[in-house]
C-alpha cells in the first residue's frame, strides 16, 4: 500500500507545496506598515493638535507615527499627490479641492465641521449704519485672509473670485 519513500516524499511535497504559498503570501501581500508620516499643519493649528491625538490612539496599537509640521491644507494636499514625499495621512479643508485636480486621492472621513468665520471690527465699518453682510463690503478693506499654503487663504481667493473682487490690486 504506502511504502515509507512514498509517505516521505509526500511529506515534502506537501511542505514545499505550504512553504511556496507562505513566500508568494508575503511577497504578493506585504504587511502593513509599521509607520505612518501625517501631515497636519502648523504646531498652533487644530489639525497639529488633532494629529497629536490620533498619534497616541495609532501608537497604543503598535503603529509608530510621525507628524509632519505643514503650512496648512494647501501644502498637505500637495504632499500626499508627491509619491516622493512619503505622506500617507493629511487634514485637508474641505472645499479647497476636487477629484479633477487630485484624481488619485481618496477622502477618508470629515473629522469635524470647520465653519469660515468673518470676523471684524467695529472701527473698520463705522461709516456704515449697519454692519457689513455682503462679501462686497470687503472691497477696499485691509483684511487677513491665512498663510500661503492654508486652505483658508484658499477658499477666500475661490470665495473671492466667484464675487469679482480683485486681490491682487488695492481698490
Amino acid at each position: 500500500m504506502f511504502n515509507s519513500k512514498t509517505i516521505a516524499f509526500s511529506v515534502a511535497f506537501i511542505i514545499s507545496i505550504i512553504v511556496m504559498i507562505v513566500m508568494a503570501l508575503n511577497y504578493l501581500v506585504p504587511a502593513p506598515p509599521k509607520k505612518i508620516v501625517i501631515a497636519t499643519g502648523s504646531q498652533t493649528g487644530e489639525y497639529y493638535r488633532f494629529g497629536n491625538e490620533y498619534k497616541k490612539l495609532l501608537e497604543k496599537n503598535g503603529l509608530e507615527v510621525e507628524l509632519l509640521v505643514t503650512k496648512g491644507s494647501v501644502e498637505n494636499l500637495e504632499l500626499l499627490n508627491d509619491s516622493k514625499q512619503k505622506v500617507d495621512i493629511a487634514f485637508v479643508q474641505s472645499g479647497i479641492s476636487s477629484s479633477k485636480e487630485y484624481p488619485q486621492l481618496q477622502s477618508l472621513a470629515g473629522v469635524f465641521y470647520e465653519p469660515l468665520w468673518l470676523i471684524h471690527h467695529p472701527q473698520a465699518f463705522k461709516d456704515r449704519k449697519s454692519p457689513p453682510d455682503k462679501i462686497l463690503d470687503l472691497v477696499g478693506k485691509k483684511i487677513s485672509i491665512g498663510l500661503p499654503g492654508s486652505g483658508t487663504r484658499k477658499l477666500v481667493g475661490r470665495i473671492f473670485e466667484l464675487n469679482q473682487i480683485n486681490t491682487n490690486q488695492p481698490n
